[in-house]
């Protein structure tokens, strides 16, 4: 792709970003800034502070999401070989061999399974952790972990289903049925 800028290779996947990444990080920043001040009434300091730590835990709930699509994909002995940061701005992209041979649609399916699958079992972790910690309501980390639980649901986890043409639920529309 052009301008992809490689950051290195982690865990066998070569991670890399595109500009749009920053375009992507800045909106999640801005709209996350005017949620802390304009919904949930917090100080510029505060709001600026749980603006940043949604931005970054957004990026770590995408790895999550994509370490779900890494497992199940060596699972099935075709595994990842990338992931790149900046699809549509906000998400990121799992990328296999250009010279993968054709796959049935049973892989495809396991493989976009992984990442829902992963990001919904966090979130359960995470909210069970956020029940826990209920009474810290007012606390920012707190906030942070209630954003972290809805994004890994609303957006990773069974959210990943809706058939648009950029989630998981788009390849198992189009591989369901064609084991």
């Amino acid at each position: 792709m052009q301008n992809e800028r490689t950051l290195g290779t982690f865990f066998g996947l070569r991670f890399s970003i595109i500009p749009l990444f920053f375009v992507g990080t800045l909106i999640i920043f801005a709209v996350m800034s005017i949620i802390g001040l304009a919904v949930l009434k917090l100080h510029t300091a505060d709001a600026l502070i749980f603006a940043l730590l949604c931005t970054l835990v957004h990026w770590l709930d995408d790895l999550v999401h994509s370490a779900g699509h890494a497992i199940a994909a060596r699972s099935t002995g075709y595994p990842m070989v990338g992931l790149r940061l900046g699809t549509l701005g906000v998400f990121g992209t799992t990328l296999y061999p250009d010279n993968e041979p054709a796959l049935p649609g049973s892989t495809h399916i396991q493989r976009a399974v992984g990442g829902p699958a992963l990001s919904l079992s966090v979130a359960i972790v995470l909210g069970l952790i956020a029940y826990l910690r209920r009474a810290d309501a007012a606390d920012i980390s707190y906030m942070v972990l209630v954003f972290a639980v809805v994004e890994l649901v609303a957006v990773f986890g069974p959210g990943a289903f809706i058939p648009l043409p950029f989630t998981d639920g788009d390849t198992l529309r189009k591989w369901w049925g064609k084991q």
